[in-house]
C-alpha cells in the first residue's frame, strides 16, 4: 500500500489479509527507501485493539480478565520460545516496542541461534543503535545490510578454515594444560589473519574501482538523456544507447553489492557451505585470491525481464527451502535428542533462507530503479513529442516526418507505460504464482531504423522467387545441347542469388533504390540469356500448358511474380500506408510483372519447326537413305562398332561438319521440301548425345516428339526399338554416328542430329505385307 506524510505513525490493517500493524513514522524511515516489507520488520505488527504503539501489544480487557498489569514504559522480557526452528513469525506479548524487548529490523544478517527463536529473523547492526534511543521512542527502520546471495570460493574456503581454526581453540581451552596448543593456535590464527586482511583489501580496492565505473556510467546516462532533450540524437538512438548502458550498469551494481557484502562475511555456512578442511594443508602464502569477473547480463532479455525471471525462481527456491525447514522441524520432534549433524544441517538450510531473502530483497531494489528509469523516459518523450510539435508548426519538418515521429512516440509511450504496470506488478507479488509473465515488449526495440516491419514478408518473398528462378533455369540447363548454351544460363544465378542481400542495408530509401535497380538488372540479364539461349540451343519445343506458356515459362512466371511482390513490400516500407493500401500494392507489382513475364516469354522462346526438318545441305541436316542394294550392301559391310575407345561426349559443330554429313541424298530419291515435311502422323527423332566407356557398349541419349508436341526421353542401346518398327541399328565408333531402321530406310545420325521418322506409313505398309 501506498503511505502519503499524513498517515505516518497511525495504526493500519492491511485491506487483503487484515494483518494489523503500525505504520512507521517519518524519522524512522531511513533516507534512500522506497519501498518497506512488512515481512522484513515485524516489530510493526499489533494486535487487535492496540492502537499506540508505546502501550502494551495485548488488549486492556484480555489484561483484566487475566489480572495482568503491563506498564506502559516498563519493557517486560520477552517469553522464552522452543529453540526448535520455525518459519512463521513470532507472536509478541505483552513487550512494548523498545530496543530491549523488541529487536529493531537494521540492515545486519538475520542470526538464528539455539537461544533465541529461529523464526525470529532479526539482524544485528554494525554498532550499538539501541543504546542511542531512548526507551520510550521507537528504533529506527534501516536498510538492510547487504549478504551475499553468489558464492565466492576463496571467501568460502577462508572461512571453513576459521571454523576448523574455532574448533581447534575450543578443544586447547576444553583440555587441563591448554599451554601446549596454544603457540600453534596463535600461529594459526596470524596467518589467517593476514589472508582475511589480502581479501578485504581486494574486494575493497576491486569495490571502489566499481563504483567509480557506475559513476561514470550514471553520468553517460545522463549526457544520452540531455542530448535527447536538445534533438541530439533521435528516438531510436536514445532508447539503443540507454537501453545498452543501463545492462552495463545492472552487471555493476550486483557486482558492487557482492563486493560490499563478501567483506562483511565470516560465517562458513552463509558464504556457501562449510568445506572439509584440514588446517595442515593451510599456506598462507601461497593461498589464491582471485575475484570473479563482473558479471555480464545476456542481451536476449529485458532488464525487467531478467529480474522477473530471477524473482520467480528465488520464490520458489525459497518455498522449497522453508518446506524443508518444516520437514526438518517434524522429524527432529520426533527424536528424543539432537546431534552435531542435525545442527549442522539446520544451519545449512537458515544460512540458504538468508542468501534467498537477499537475493529477493536485491531484485526488488533493481525493479524499483527500472520503474524510476521507465519515468525518466516518459518524462523525456514528452518534451520530446512537443519539440516536434514545435518544429513542424515553425514549418521545420519535412512532409510526412511528422505522423511518422508521432507514431513512434506513441509505440515508445506506450512500451515504456506496459513496462511499468509489469513492474509493479511484479513488485506486490508474495509468492511465484503472483509473479507476472513477461510478455511486454522492449522499449529499446522501439522503433530502430533499419529493416522495416515487412523484413520478414520481403525475406520469404525473395527466397521463393530465388527457388522458382534458380529451377526455371536449371530445366533450362537440362535441355541445352551444347556447353556454349548451357554456359549462358550461369550469368544470371549470381544476380538472383544476391537479391536477398538489400535487406541488410539500413536506410530505407537506399535500400528501395538498391532494390529497383538489382530487379531490373535481374530481368534484363535474364531476358538476353533466354534469348540467346534459345537461338544457339535450339531445343525441342515442350508441350504447352498455359495459353502458349510451357512448364518452364510457368516456373520463371511464378519466380518473377513473387519477387514483384518482395520489391513492393520494400517500396511500401518507406510509405506510411494502412494495411490494404500496403497489401494492394504488393499485388499489383507482382501480378503487373508476372503479366510482362506472361507475354513476353512465348516470343523470347518460340522456334520455327521447319528448322529442324532434313536439309539437302551437307553437314546441316539429315537426308533420308534411299533403300539401295549397293548402298545396303555397303552399311552391311561397314565395320562392327568398336567397344573400346574413349567417352564420346554430346556433338558439336565439329561433329557434324561437311566431310561427316548425315544421310547424302541418293539418285532418284524425291528430296523435295513437300516430300519430307512432317504430316499429322509422323514423329521427330533427336538423337542428343553417345555415351561410350570403355569395355562397355555405346548407350544413346535420344529424344522423340510427336507432331502435337508430346516429348519423351530415351536412353538406347544398339537393337533396342526406337517407335515402332525404327530401331537403332549399329554405331561406326570412327564416325561417331548411328544407323537407324525401320527394315526400309536407313538413317545416319550424329550427335545433335534431329530427323523426321514416318513411323504411321511403315506400320501400314508392315500390315499391308503380311496380308
Amino acid at each position: 500500500m501506498k503511505i502519503t506524510p499524513a498517515m505516518y505513525g497511525k495504526a493500519a490493517k492491511c485491506v487483503s489479509c487484515h494483518q494489523k500493524f503500525f505504520l512507521p513514522d517519518s524519522g524512522e524511515i531511513s533516507p534512500g527507501m522506497g519501498m518497506l516489507y512488512l515481512k522484513d520488520h515485524k516489530e510493526l505488527l499489533r494486535r487487535t485493539g492496540i492502537f499506540e504503539r508505546g502501550a502494551p501489544n495485548t488488549p486492556e480487557k484480555e489484561n483484566a480478565r487475566q489480572g495482568k498489569h503491563f506498564p506502559t514504559l516498563d519493557p517486560s522480557p520477552e517469553p522464552e520460545f522452543d529453540p526448535s526452528p520455525i518459519l512463521t513469525p513470532p507472536k509478541r506479548t505483552g513487550a512494548p516496542a523498545s530496543c530491549d524487548s523488541a529487536p529493531e529490523l537494521p540492515a545486519a544478517s538475520v542470526e538464528m541461534t539455539a537461544d533465541s527463536n529461529p523464526g525470529d529473523i532479526s539482524e544485528d547492526l554494525p554498532g550499538d543503535s539501541c543504546g542511542s534511543e531512548s526507551a520510550d521512542s521507537p528504533s529506527p527502520i534501516r536498510l538492510r545490510e547487504k549478504k551475499p546471495f553468489d558464492i565466492l570460493e576463496p571467501l568460502r574456503l577462508l572461512c571453513s578454515y576459521q571454523n576448523a581454526l574455532d574448533e581447534l581453540e575450543c578443544q586447547v581451552l576444553a583440555t587441563e594444560d591448554s599451554s601446549a596448543g596454544t603457540p600453534a593456535v596463535d600461529a594459526y590464527r596470524r596467518s589467517l589473519d593476514a589472508v582475511w586482511d589480502r581479501l578485504r583489501d581486494m574486494l575493497k580496492k576491486a569495490h571502489e574501482s566499481t563504483q567509480r565505473q557506475l559513476t561514470g556510467i550514471e553520468t553517460e546516462i545522463n549526457r544520452v538523456m540531455v542530448a535527447f532533450r536538445v534533438g541530439e540524437i533521435n528516438l531510436a538512438q536514445y532508447m539503443k544507447q540507454t537501453a545498452q548502458i543501463r545492462a552495463s550498469r545492472e552487471g555493476l551494481v550486483r557486482y558492487a553489492h557482492h563486493l560490499v557484502a563478501w567483506q562483511r562475511v565470516e560465517d562458513p555456512f552463509l558464504s556457501g557451505g562449510l568445506m572439509d578442511v584440514d588446517l595442515d594443508s593451510f599456506d598462507a602464502e601461497n593461498f589464491v585470491l582471485k575475484l570473479p569477473p563482473c558479471p555480464e547480463l545476456p542481451a536476449s532479455q529485458t532488464l525487467s525481464e531478467l529480474y522477473t525471471r530471477e524473482l520467480r525462481d528465488a520464490m520458489r527456491t525459497r518455498a522449497g527451502i522453508e518446506v524443508r525447514l518444516a520437514e526438518w522441524k517434524r522429524i527432529q520432534a520426533e527424536r528424543s535428542g539432537s546431534s552435531v549433524s542435525d545442527d549442522i544441517t539446520y544451519k545449512e538450510f537458515t544460512a540458504a533462507h538468508k542468501r534467498i531473502d537477499a537475493s529477493l530483497c536485491f531484485y526488488r531494489q533493481r525493479l524499483q530503479a527500472l520503474l524510476s528509469d521507465a519515468g525518466q523516459d516518459l518524462d523525456a518523450l514528452h518534451k520530446y513529442r512537443r519539440d516536434v510539435l514545435e518544429r513542424d508548426r515553425k514549418g521545420q519538418i519535412k512532409n510526412g516526418s511528422k505522423d511518422s515521429l508521432l507514431k513512434d512516440i506513441d509505440n515508445a509511450e506506450s512500451a515504456l507505460l506496459r513496462v511499468e504496470a509489469h513492474i509493479r506488478k511484479t513488485l506486490h507479488a508474495n509468492s511465484a504464482m503472483e509473479v507476472p509473465t513477461p510478455d511486454i515488449p522492449s522499449p529499446g526495440s522501439v522503433p530502430t531504423p533499419g529493416p522495416s516491419t515487412f523484413w520478414s514478408y520481403e525475406q520469404a518473398f525473395y527466397l521463393t522467387s530465388i527457388v522458382f528462378l534458380l529451377a526455371g533455369l536449371f530445366l533450362l540447363f537440362l535441355r541445352g545441347t551444347n556447353s556454349v548454351a548451357r554456359l549462358l544460363l550461369l550469368f544470371p544465378m549470381p544476380i538472383v542469388l544476391v537479391q536477398p542481400s538489400i535487406l541488410f542495408i539500413r536506410k530505407t530509401a537506399a535500400r528501395f533504390v538498391s532494390a529497383t535497380a538489382l530487379f531490373f538488372l535481374q530481368a534484363v540479364v535474364i531476358a538476353l540469356c533466354l534469348t540467346m539461349f534459345f537461338q544457339i540451343a535450339s531445343p525441342l519445343p515442350a508441350k504447352e500448358f498455359l495459353l502458349g506458356l510451357d512448364a518452364i515459362g510457368i516456373v520463371f512466371m511464378l519466380g518473377f511474380f513473387f519477387s514483384g511482390a518482395a520489391l513492393g513490400s520494400v517500396a511500401v516500407a518507406r510509405k506510411g500506408y494502412g494495411p490494404l493500401r500496403k497489401l494492394f500494392t504488393v499485388l499489383f507489382c507482382a501480378f503487373f510483372i508476372s503479366s510482362v513475364v506472361f507475354f513476353s516469354y512465348p516470343s523470347l522462346s518460340a522456334s520455327d519447326p521447319e528448322a529442324y526438318s532434313q536439309s539437302k545441305t551437307p553437314g546441316q541436316g539429315n537426308a533420308l537413305i534411299t533403300p539401295d542394294p549397293n548402298e545396303a550392301q555397303q552399311a552391311t559391310n561397314a565395320p562392327e562398332p568398336v567397344h573400346n575407345t574413349e567417352t564420346d561426349s554430346i556433338g558439336s559443330e565439329a561433329d557434324t561438319g561437311s566431310d561427316n554429313a548425315v544421310g547424302d541424298a541418293v539418285e532418284g530419291e524425291d528430296n523435295s521440301v513437300s516430300a519430307i515435311l512432317p504430316d499429322e502422323h509422323s514423329v521427330y527423332f533427336s538423337l542428343v548425345g553417345v555415351v561410350h566407356k570403355t569395355g562397355t557398349p555405346p548407350r544413346f541419349r535420344a529424344a522423340i516428339q510427336s507432331s502435337v508436341g508430346d516429348q519423351i526421353a530415351l536412353t538406347l542401346q544398339l537393337g533396342d526399338v526406337i517407335t515402332g518398327e525404327w530401331k537403332a541399328l549399329e554405331y561406326h565408333s570412327d564416325s561417331k554416328k548411328l544407323t537407324i531402321t525401320n527394315g526400309e530406310k536407313l538413317l545416319l545420325l550424329a550427335a545433335g542430329d534431329r530427323v523426321l521418322i514416318d513411323d504411321y506409313v511403315s506400320e501400314t505398309e508392315g500390315e499391308t505385307s503380311s496380308e
